[in-house]
């Protein structure tokens, strides 16, 4: 992954957290937990994305095994 797309989303996730930390302090004492639940959702629901992307990006930087070899010489037909 690029090193600039992780800064990108550990700035995303301390923001996340900061403003989760401010909206409890306007929040009564029992809706804090409801508050944690959601957060943990959140959390998974992007992870999942990142993982997915991962995958994703990954996917499109594999060569294509027929059209390259490994020493990076393109086979061609002749005739």
């Amino acid at each position: 992954m690029n090193p600039n797309t992780i800064k990108a989303i550990d700035q995303l996730l301390e923001a996340k957290k900061m403003e989760k930390e401010a909206l409890a302090t306007l929040l009564p004492g029992d809706m804090i937990k409801h508050l944690d639940v959601i957060g943990k959702e959140v959390k998974a629901m992007i992870l999942e994305t990142i993982i997915a992307l991962n995958e994703s990006e990954t996917k499109d930087e594999q060569p294509s095994e027929t059209s390259t070899s490994k020493s990076g010489v393109t086979k061609v037909d002749i005739g």
